[in-house]
């Protein structure tokens, strides 16, 4: 499968959000908290966009935080993942991030795989009960890699 990971272009960010409200209950909060100056990197096949990927600065020093990872789901498990990770980590080299973070879902399984074979670890675990439309609980999962 062709595809090409680029730069963000204006405007695209309501894809992010629709995206992520499609495929999970937190995207109807993404606009209101997206940072308007981080870099994105999305992949698009011919003109259509299949993921996104930001990579931003954390509240601490040092510290880079990756948001809004996605992948369309009839693209998964073509490499498309695998792409924007190669992308977050160079972007954090050439930022000079000595760590990594995100936050990620425990049903997201396959995303906690991905994000572990990048060579992040999980740190913490948080209890969540405003994710899904029903009430029922859904743990966080905090990860961090140490950037050397």
């Amino acid at each position: 499968m062709k595809y090409i990971v680029r730069p963000y272009r204006r405007g695209e960010e309501q894809y992010v959000a629709d995206a992520h409200c499609r495929l999970n209950t937190a995207g109807g909060r993404l606009l209101r908290s997206m940072p308007r100056r981080s870099p994105w990197s999305l992949p698009a096949r011919s003109s259509r966009l299949i993921g996104s990927v930001m990579l931003c600065q954390s509240g601490e020093a040092g510290e880079g935080q990756v948001r809004l990872f996605l992948v369309e789901p009839d693209y998964r498990r073509c490499g498309v993942g695998s792409a924007l990770m190669k992308v977050v980590l160079d972007g954090a080299k050439e930022m000079g991030y000595t760590r990594l973070m995100l936050w990620s879902a425990e049903p997201l399984t396959d995303a906690i795989r991905l994000y572990e074979r990048a060579g992040f670890h999980i740190t913490e675990r948080v209890k969540n009960t405003e994710w899904r439309p029903d009430g029922d609980l859904v743990y966080e999962i905090k990860m961090v890699k140490e950037c050397l």
